[in-house]
């Protein structure tokens, strides 16, 4: 992404074995004009693929604007307010959020996000240039016990927000 490609980021599975591979984690969140299943727009799905409109999740949602603009979107170069924000379960651990630009961990938010279902707000500055891009991630260190696979952490990360 640093060369200026840009990838849209998927999970998978690779589930292969019923007694001990997840199935269906990571999951991943594709955000699209309309929700509804029953109103399921099949080139609108597509589309927001191909524009990298996704989250990457084990567990967590979490997700990122920047200058009003969201995961898959371009925004100018300058200073620009960043905020981040991460849902989950009560039984889920969420216990670190990381922004990180052009692959570098800028801040990290740890601990004290308490149990209720949206778990972390941040808001940050950021000096932004030409060819940069911002993502966020969610993890957790606390095990989903739940899952097959019960040593799993909770983990989840954006797609970019790019900068031209």
């Amino acid at each position: 992404m640093n060369a200026g490609y840009r990838h849209a980021a998927t999970g998978n599975s690779d589930s292969h074995k019923l007694t001990y591979h997840e199935a269906g984690v990571p999951r991943n969140l594709v955000a699209v004009p309309n929700d509804d299943p029953a109103q399921f727009d099949e080139r609108a799905f597509v589309k927001a693929i191909r524009e990298a409109r996704i989250v990457v999740s084990s567990g967590p949602f979490v997700t990122i604007t920047a200058a009003g603009k969201g995961i898959g979107d371009t925004i100018s170069a300058g200073t620009h307010e960043v905020d981040v924000r991460v849902q989950a379960p009560p039984w889920m651990d969420v216990d670190r959020v990381d922004l990180v630009k052009r692959g570098e961990v800028v801040k990290s938010w740890t601990g004290g996000f308490g149990i209720a279902a949206l778990r972390v707000v941040r808001n940050e500055k950021l000096d932004l240039k030409r060819g940069d891009w911002i993502i966020a991630i969610a993890r957790g260190t606390r095990p989903m016990s739940h899952l097959h696979r019960p040593d799993a952490p909770p983990f989840a990360f954006t797609n970019p927000i790019w900068v031209e």
